[in-house]
């Protein structure tokens, strides 16, 4: 993760993540809430986020907040656009019904001990529900509060005392399966010793807001882009043009587009790092390289990751034309790779033009 600051949290930060629901039952205590997560790293660029809140399903997503965030900077972790959000702390409240919340603290739970059930839950979720179908929303959520240490959580002590949120009950009985989620909660348990943070590993974003309110947070994985290295290997801004602060490309992504390449046989070699927040190497981590050449319109390409990593997308942008925008999901190529420690080898052709331009991502789905 390279050298990355880590900050006490105060008093103030119970222990909710995600994206709040009408839960109506007073907090635990302070020393209990604040205990388990005392210790997470905050977001670069992410002290003052503005957070509009859903329900997932108004915005047709299977979870329980679709969430937006804006007023941020380039970090690599928050993203433009809606994403999953997850209830954490089933004992508070949330305005959801496109409410917008300012003033946001976002710290990631990446190496976290604590959370590690959690994150783990969050990155088989997809799985799970390939595997049956009939697994929604509703029995991730009651299984990430079922896996969170504090505040506790017990599925039969929520429905014996009537605790359960009213979301998750219909006339006095749950709207999901019980026998289902205590299935996910054994499975996590049993399976996430073998869980390893990774570069790229989607992790839960923890998102404080105001005191009164539950504090909330979403998913997300570090990306990776490739840049030109220098001869003391520094980015060469001869080559590599970064995204932070360059109001000739838009979005709210950090990374480079490198170029112009004029037609050659000759390979060119370009570093990827993962976690360069700000365009940043020093927070970032070497991944591996990613070679090339672009000869008659062909740009043959291979990637080669050294580090054991998560990541499970690649996309790339190759044109004449300058990059105008840095969202990968726009990028003409995106294929899916295998993650870990290998080699992924491909062409692109088509192209025309003597000078283009290039710039590569690395995602997590």
């Amino acid at each position: 993760m390279g050298n990355k600051s880590y900050l006490i949290l105060s008093g103030v930060l119970l222990l909710s993540i995600l994206f709040w629901s009408a839960c109506n039952n007073p907090g635990s205590s302070l020393e209990e809430s604040v205990k388990p997560y005392l210790e997470l790293q905050a977001v670069d660029g992410a002290s003052n986020v503005t957070m509009t809140v859903n329900r997932g399903t108004t915005k047709g997503l299977d979870s329980y907040f679709a969430v937006d965030f804006t007023n941020f900077d380039s970090n690599g972790i928050v993203r433009e656009g809606l994403t999953e959000g997850w209830c954490l702390d089933y004992q508070k409240p949330i305005d959801q019904n496109n409410d917008v919340h300012e003033g946001i603290k976002m710290f990631n739970t990446f190496g976290s001990e604590n959370w590690k059930s959690a994150n783990y839950l969050m990155n088989i979720k997809n799985e799970l529900k390939q595997n049956d179908p009939s697994i929604t929303y509703k029995e991730i959520q009651v299984a990430l509060w079922s896996l969170i240490e504090k505040p506790s959580f017990n599925i039969d002590k929520a429905l014996s005392e009537g605790t359960m949120p009213s979301r998750l009950m219909t006339n006095g009985s749950p709207n999901f399966s019980v026998e289902k989620t205590k299935g996910i909660i054994n499975k996590v348990r049993n399976e996430v010793d073998d869980f390893v943070y990774k570069p790229g590993t989607p992790v839960i974003v923890y998102s404080n807001t105001a005191e009164d309110d539950q504090d909330t947070g979403f998913v997300s994985g570090e990306t990776a882009w490739a840049y030109s290295p220098s001869d003391d290997g520094s980015v060469d801004s001869d080559i590599s043009t970064e995204f932070c602060d360059n109001t000739a490309i838009s979005g709210n992504n950090w990374g480079w587009v490198n170029g112009t390449y004029s037609e050659s046989s000759d390979e060119v070699t370009l570093n990827v790092i993962a976690g360069a927040g700000g365009c940043d190497l020093d927070k970032g981590t070497y991944v591996g390289t990613f070679t090339f050449t672009y000869d008659s319109g062909v740009l043959d390409y291979t990637l080669d990751l050294t580090v054991d990593n998560d990541f499970s997308e690649l996309q790339i942008y190759a044109s004449t034309a300058m990059l105008s925008s840095s969202a990968p999901g726009s990028f003409p190529t995106n294929i899916n790779i295998d993650s870990g420690i290998g080699s992924t080898t491909g062409e692109i052709t088509g192209l025309s033009g003597n000078d283009i331009y290039i710039a590569v991502h690395l995602g997590a789905e």
